[in-house]
Parts: C-alpha cells; sequence; structure tokens
C-alpha cells in the first residue's frame, strides 16, 4: 500500500484521544443537520437519502456516498493484504511505529524516544 500510493506510513498512539478526533465531530455535525431535516418531516430512509439531505445543508463539507460494490472491491483487497502481514512481538508497549519499506519498520516505545528497534519481514 505504501509503494502503490507513494505514502509514507506511520503510527502513533495516544490513549488519551482515541477515537475523539476531527471526524468524529465532524461526523456528529452532518448526524445532526440530518436529524434536523428528518424533525421536519423529511424523510431519510437510506444512505443516499441521508447524503442527499446533508448536502442541501452544508457547502462547506464534502460528502460522497461510497457504494457497497466499492465496500467489497476495498474489503477484499484489504483482507488479501493482511492475509500476507506478519504480526510484530509487544505491540502492547508500542506507540510509534514508522514504515520504512514495504518490508521494514521501525518501533519505539514513544515517537520522540531515542531507542528503537527494526523489524524485517
Amino acid at each position: 500500500m505504501m509503494v502503490e500510493h507513494t505514502l509514507k506510513l506511520s503510527w502513533n498512539f495516544f490513549a488519551t484521544s482515541h477515537g475523539k478526533g476531527v471526524v468524529d465531530a465532524i461526523g456528529g455535525m452532518v448526524k445532526r443537520m440530518v436529524w434536523q431535516e428528518i424533525m421536519t418531516k423529511k424523510q431519510c430512509r437510506s444512505a443516499t437519502d441521508f447524503v442527499c439531505i446533508a448536502k442541501t445543508k452544508t457547502n462547506t463539507i464534502i460528502l460522497d456516498e461510497i457504494s457497497q460494490t466499492e465496500i467489497d472491491v476495498a474489503k477484499l483487497s484489504l483482507e488479501q493484504l493482511f492475509m500476507a502481514t506478519k504480526s510484530v512481538k509487544d505491540t502492547q508497549k508500542l506507540h510509534s511505529v514508522i514504515a520504512i519499506r514495504s518490508d521494514v519498520i521501525e518501533c519505539r516505545i514513544y515517537g520522540d524516544s531515542t531507542s528503537k528497534w527494526t523489524v524485517f519481514f
């Protein structure tokens, strides 16, 4: 994935902010806008309806519906990728992982730790 999409991949774990990011706030705001329309008797019976209603309520948030076919294709691709993935020892202790190459990662207990170790696949 890193090579295919020319990405620099890293993972940093912060327990205090786990699952509470900007995306969550935007999602909540969009749901509230759609809910307000539903309360005025607007019909919302599908994901397509939800996206259409949301698009009428905001022009600053980009909204797009992902089809079941697109989800299935991505799921299959990710399943194949993860079937070939190998585990890393002591992942519970890691707070920072950087992909160096598609077959090499650099692990640190903390992002700014001078102590690090390299895992080769």
